[in-house]
This record gives C-alpha cells, structure tokens and sequence, in this order.
C-alpha cells in the first residue's frame, strides 16, 4: 500500500494525484515478503527480504540517515500530525540507511505543505544492527473494520523512521512499534519485519490493533497481501507481543467462534488473527504462499487453490541467500496450470515479481560470533524489478554513498543507478511483448550469472574486512560501497547500450557474462592484502 502522496500538488500533479490515491486502495499493489529464522538459513544468519511493489519508473534512493542529538522531552514531528517522543535516557538518534522514493526531500519540514511525499524507506540497519523491512500492505474485512477502523495517524512510510533511529534490539523495535500503535493508530493495514543478528519478528498492525511473532529459529515465513499470523499465543510473552485487549477484542466482537477464543484452545492452537480480521482469497495471495513452500519446502506437497496455506514452515534445507533471491524473481509459475501468458503481468493469478516492482531487499544480519555487525550486517539491494536486475551488498557500517543514489524520477536518468537497470527491463519487455522476442530472458541469464559471483567475491571482501575494528572500517565500508556499485551500474549501463544497438540494428542480442566484470575487494581502498 503506498499512502504517502502529499497535500500541496497542484497542476497535473493533482490529477495525477487522485489516480494515484485510488490505485492504492487496490491489491494490485502489493508486495511478496520472505522472513527466516537464523536455524533456517545456511548460514546461520537471520534473513528477511520483500520486493516492493508500486509502478514501473518511480525510482527509488538511497540514503544514510546520520545520528543527531536528542534533547530531553524532545519529539519528532511527522507530516501526519503525530508527534513521537524518544526511549527514556536517549540523548542520541542512531544512524541507520534507508531507500526512499524519489520525491521525497529530507531538508523539507515533514509539516510543510510543499513536502508532497514522505519517504516511503521501506528497509534499512542501524548502527545497532537492528533491520527493517516495511511494509506488506493488508485488506481487513468490513466486520474488522467496525471493529477496529482506520482513523489514525500512523501510515506505513513512517515505519522505518519511527524504529530505526530509537530501536537497539528487534524486540525493543517491536515495543516502540507497538505503543505508538496504541498512542496514535494507523490509518491503513499492513504487515512488517523487525530483526537482529539474534531473532526475527513479524509484526502485522490495522488502527490501533497490533499483534507480533517471533519467527522460530527454525522457521520461515511467506506473506502475500493479507494477514497470515494464525497462532498468536497472548499467554507465550517470550514469543508473542500484541495489544494488551486483543483476546477479549476478538471474543467480544464475534470475529471468532467462542470456541475459538477459550483460554485452552488459544494456548493449544492460538488465536486466528488472520482468519479474525483478513480477507483472503487464492488468485491474488494464496498462490504465492504456495509457490513460495514449494519452492523452500518441495517435500511438503500443499495443493493450490486454497486461500491460505501455513503461516510459519521449515525448510527441506537449509535456506541461502541465492534462494530467497531467486524466489523474488519469480515472475510466473513454469509447469503449472497456473502460468501467466506474459512474465510478470496478473493473468490467472498473480506473480511474486511483477512489472511494477521498484525495487527488492534482502538483509542479512551476521554480525554474530565476534563478527562486526559494521561488516556481517549487509543489505542487498536489487533496483527496479530483480528479475531484471542484481542484488548490490552495502554493508551496515558505511557512512557515506555515492551521491548517484540520489538521482533519478519518474522519467529516464543516464546516471540514476535505478535508471540504469530500469531502463533496459522496460524497453526489452516492449520489444518482447510486440515482437515475440526474449530479451527479458537473455538479461535475466545475465544477472543470474553475474549474481553468483557477486556474492563469492563480496564474501570473500567481509572476510578480509573482519580483521579491521573501529575507525578504520567506516572508510573501507564506504569505499567497497562506492567500489562495488559504481562496477555493478557500469555493467547495466553496458547492457543498456548493447540491447539498443541489437534493437536499432535488428541484430542479436546475446550479452555473455565475464568473471572480470564483477567487483574484486582488492578494488577497494584500504582492503587489508
């Protein structure tokens, strides 16, 4: 769900405006999350990753949002209204990065009439190592909504911004979340991640109603666009947190079967918030919880069709980074009855990726075992849809971008980063869908290839990084960050120019993969030899 247009447009920008508030309230919107507990992954780290879902051309930033001074009794102000106050004894803010859309502008009053985006960050670290990914926008049924309406404050572009600069663990986050939930409520519903190296939690929120899980070390989960959590345990405080009258809300309003809300079936089974307040259906969300345990959990043969599947399931092995990503990338569904006749368009049902996703994340937190969270900590960050484009590593330490990161809108950019992926998806799928060609297909081999050895040699940079502490780590963080980007955009952009030399010349288009176009740490100033 994306509510952060402002008031203040004018123009063109109003029409373009009120189109834009009415396709939010559509599902169509929506975005396809992936959260794994750190016994689940092959590397013993924490995972959660999401692709956000809007239009095809709005680019998306990235930025580091520096630590500041916090004077006692001092609040933050949002465009909304609400004024947010910081945890007891916190004279600073804590550094974290984040990737806003671009009409958002820091320097503007969050007040200010002329500010006419909030940031919409949707995923970050902090300098604690505390990750957010938010948010999967949710439908609650019309019963829930007289229940619990959506008249407050909070709206999924500040989600970020009110956990990343406060929170110094994910159950601290998770807290901070939840009294503000309580204090102003939220004007929409939606479901997110808060993690650190330890443990992952899924939190999902509707007015002033919140309930939390912890995922299971051993555990993964796949949301689509509607509320999953199936087993809230009010009574298991360790692993559950939630709105203090949740219990009796549900039994009270007849959103359960009274059955369904005694204390002995709760402790059993839980309590079925999603079947409490959800909508939900197969052709929009189920079939993506689906594909998403067959892809994980092969062995555990679900039938299709169902509008919901299991909330929480373990794998058949354990999970990669590789994996997660591919499943992002997921635009159809090969040898089903379920396949779409065009890659990434809604037809029989709806794709993970599709056309009009803006970017997609994946965190994972190692800074566990001695291992700097500055370096183990990494966000992996894939613009434009990623089944046309590769996932780039920034690690939790930098303090600085490049400023390229900062260009790009709504229209062509030759040195936006987003742009440079972008804007050979869009114009290869034209020419597939008026030609009958695969040039889609031919970039995603590409980035496929160029992917596996992205990762070998950034791991090969963390391990040689963790032999630096301190101040000499922000530098080096920085550098691999400039280093490796600048490498990664350079190959799109050459991929860019070689598809429109093949299109303008009807020629072939067959780009080949070299090692050599990869980034190698000993690119990277200061890299210890």
């Amino acid at each position: 769900m994306r509510s952060g247009l402002r008031r203040g447009l004018s123009g063109a920008r109003v029409v373009l405006g009120v189109l834009v508030a009415v396709l939010w309230c559509l599902p169509a919107l929506g975005c396809t999350s992936v959260f794994v507990g750190k016994g689940a992954s092959a590397t013993g780290h924490v995972m959660i990753a999401r692709n956000e879902d809007y239009r095809g051309g709005w680019a998306k930033h990235f930025r580091v949002v520096p630590s500041r001074p916090v004077a006692k009794g001092e609040k933050q102000v949002f465009w909304s209204g609400m004024e947010l106050g910081y945890p007891e004894g916190m004279t600073r803010t804590y550094r974290y990065f984040s990737v806003p859309d671009w009409p958002y502008d820091p320097s503007v009053d969050p007040r200010d009439p002329s500010q006419e985006y909030t940031p919409m960050d949707e995923v970050g670290i902090n300098e604690k190592g505390v990750a957010v990914s938010a948010t999967e926008s949710q439908e609650i049924s019309p019963e829930a909504q007289k229940v619990t309406p959506l008249d407050g404050l909070i709206d999924e572009s500040q989600i970020p911004s009110i956990i990343l600069p406060r929170a110094s663990t994910a159950r601290e986050g998770v807290r901070i979340f939840g009294e503000a939930i309580e204090a102003f409520g939220s004007s929409e519903a939606g479901g997110f991640a808060v993690a650190d190296p330890n443990e992952v939690w899924y939190v999902e929120f509707h007015g002033r109603v919140w309930a939390a899980c912890r995922i299971p070390d051993d555990s993964y989960t796949v949301v689509p666009n509607q509320k999953v959590i199936s087993n809230f345990n009010p009574y298991d405080g360790e692993n559950f947190m939630g709105s203090p009258s949740l219990l009796e809300l549900v039994k009270n309003s007849g959103l359960l079967p009274k059955e369904e809300c005694t204390e002995e079936h709760v402790r059993a089974k839980g309590l079925d918030l999603a079947k409490a307040f959800g909508v939900l259906d197969w052709t929009y969300n189920g079939v993506r919880m689906w594909w998403g345990h067959r892809h994980f959990s092969p062995s555990k043969v679900q039938e299709p069709g169902r509008d919901s599947y299991p909330f929480l399931m373990t794998p058949d092995r354990k999970i990669t980074k590789l994996d997660v990503m591919e499943f992002l990338r997921s635009d159809n569904y090969p040898g089903t009855d379920y396949e779409n006749p065009v890659n990434g368009v809604n037809g029989k049902v709806r794709p993970v990726a599709v056309r009009r996703t803006v970017e997609s994340h994946l965190v994972e937190l190692g800074g566990v075992d001695g291992v700097s969270g500055d370096v183990g900590n990494v966000l992996w960050l894939s613009l434009g849809n990623p089944t046309g484009s590769v996932y780039m590593p920034f690690c939790q330490g930098l303090t600085r971008l490049p400023n390229s990161f900062t260009l790009g809108t709504d229209q062509p950019e030759a040195h936006s980063p987003y742009w440079s992926f972008y804007g050979a998806s869009r114009k290869a799928q034209a020419h597939d869908d008026a030609n009958g060609t695969d040039l889609e297909g031919a970039i995603k081999a590409y980035w496929r290839d160029y992917q596996v050895e992205l990762i070998r040699s950034f791991e090969a940079f963390q391990a040689g990084a963790r032999k630096l502490k301190g101040e000499e780590l922000a530098p080096l963080l920085n550098h691999q960050a400039a280093v490796y980007s600048w490498r990664i955009v350079k190959a799109a952009r050459g991929l860019q120019a070689e598809l429109h030399r093949a299109i303008s010349t009807n020629g072939e288009f067959r780009p080949v993969f070299k090692p050599d176009q990869v980034p190698r740490p000993e690119e990277v100033l200061g890299y210890p030899r």
